[in-house]
């Protein structure tokens, strides 16, 4: 059955600021953003989020399905409540998302092949705005998909997780830090990537270190 409202939205709360972070710029300096949870029954988040698809465009891959999610909506149109989702952004100081990931937790539906006994934080999407991504010639930021990561992955260590876990469609993104490990356990296809306790904080360093590099666009 089609739903075509979802009532009671919290008008009183929204977005929930978790903190700050540093993100380095086209001109290699660092500029703070906010790092900030929102809410997917707070009619303004919902407004908010829902307008990334128009825009961000085509060249968001990935937005269509982190705006579904948010809005608890699945294949069929029905409504649904998951109540292990989270998600996630990266804001300037006007509140405009930078970038955004749902972040599925102790979810047995996910793909497991790799976590440790649903003890983990699970990526399930995550998209960066377009005009912000690697390749794109003098954009304002960079390293806006490391820093969301990078403050995931302390939430993770803040909450004990065991592990940080991902599907990949792009591997060197993961790659390059060198903790993130590929899936081993001999399932076939499998594109599972993972990110140990143990490695929480290494790779937490290595965000840190790369925005200390001067990289300027000229």
């Amino acid at each position: 059955m089609k739903i075509n409202s979802i009532p009671n939205y919290n008008l009183n709360f929204r977005k929930t600021l978790l903190g700050y972070t540093n993100v380095k710029t086209a001109r290699g300096e660092l500029q703070e953003v906010d790092f900030v949870e929102y809410d997917p029954n707070n009619e303004k988040d919902i407004l908010q989020i829902s307008k990334l698809k128009s825009k961000w465009g085509r060249q968001a891959k990935y937005i269509k399905e982190i705006i579904s999610e948010f809005l608890n909506i699945n294949s069929t149109g029905s409504y649904r409540t998951d109540e292990n989702a989270y998600f996630y952004g990266l804001e300037d100081k006007k509140g405009k998302t930078l970038a955004i990931a749902e972040v599925l937790e102790d979810n047995p539906g996910a793909n497991t092949c790799c976590a440790s006994e649903y003890n983990y934080s699970y990526i399930n999407y995550m998209q960066a705005d377009p005009k912000e991504q690697f390749g794109v010639k003098c954009r304002q930021y960079k390293g806006l998909g490391e820093n969301l990561v990078s403050e995931i992955v302390k939430l993770a260590s803040a909450k004990s997780r065991a592990v940080v876990q991902l599907t990949s469609e792009n591997d060197n993104f993961w790659d390059n830090s060198k903790f993130f490990t590929t899936c081993d356990f001999g399932v076939e296809g499998c594109k599972e990537k993972y990110l140990l306790a143990e490695n929480f904080n290494n790779y937490i360093n290595y965000v840190e270190n790369k925005k200390a590099k001067l990289n300027v666009c000229v």
